[in-house]
C-alpha cells in the first residue's frame, strides 16, 4: 500500500475505535504486582504467562492479564529493569470511582501497605466541602505512576492544590509491602 502525503480522515472512512483492548506495565516480579493489583486494587487475573512456552522460544509474551473494571486488562509484562526516575509522570494509568469513599479506602489500603500517596485537585481555590475532582496519585511497586481519581470529592483541608512533587510517592520496590 503506497503512502499518501493527505491521508482521508478516519471518521470519513467511518473508522471508530469500539474500546480498550488492554494497557501494559512493566513488572520486576509478579508475585509483588499480584499483591498490588490484584488483592490490593482489587483487578482480577484472567490470564498467567505461560512461562514454559516462553523457555522454548514458542511465546515472547512475560504477562500476566489482571482485569480491572469492565473492558479494561492490565497486561503485567515481566521486566527486569523497571520504570523510569520518580519524576516522571507519564505515562501513567488513571482510574475512576464514584463516591468520595472509595477514594479515601484505597488511600487507606495503599498506605497500610506502606505506599505513599498525594490527594490533589487541578481546581483553582476551592472552598471547603465544595465538590470537585480529585486525583489520588501513587506508584506501583515498580514504580509505574498510578491515579485513581473521584469527580465529586469535597474539598477539605489535606487536599494538595496544584502541581506536587512527584517524589513524594517514590518507594522502593525491594522494600513492598512493609510489615505489617
Amino acid at each position: 500500500m503506497a503512502a499518501t502525503s493527505n491521508p482521508r480522515p478516519a471518521e470519513e472512512l467511518g473508522l471508530t475505535i469500539e474500546g480498550v483492548n488492554h494497557f501494559t506495565i512493566p513488572v520486576r516480579d509478579h508475585d509483588k504486582a499480584r499483591k498490588f493489583w490484584v488483592e490490593l486494587l482489587g483487578g482480577v487475573v484472567r490470564r498467567e504467562p505461560d512461562w514454559e512456552s516462553v523457555r522454548k522460544g514458542r511465546s515472547n509474551s512475560t504477562a500476566m492479564a489482571v482485569r480491572m473494571c469492565e473492558g479494561m486488562e492490565l497486561d503485567l509484562f515481566y521486566q527486569p529493569f523497571g520504570q523510569g526516575e520518580p519524576d516522571q509522570a507519564y505515562p501513567h494509568n488513571a482510574f475512576w470511582v464514584q463516591a468520595p469513599q472509595e477514594l479515601d479506602e484505597f488511600r487507606t489500603r495503599l498506605e497500610g501497605t506502606g505506599v505513599p500517596t498525594v490527594l490533589m485537585t487541578r481546581q483553582v481555590d476551592p472552598a471547603p466541602g465544595q465538590p470537585c475532582t480529585v486525583e489520588l496519585h501513587f506508584r506501583d511497586p515498580d514504580g509505574n505512576p498510578v491515579e485513581i481519581a473521584c469527580r465529586n470529592y469535597p474539598f477539605r483541608e489535606g487536599v494538595h492544590v496544584g502541581p506536587f512533587d512527584r517524589w513524594q510517592i517514590a518507594y522502593l520496590w525491594r522494600d513492598w509491602p512493609k510489615a505489617q
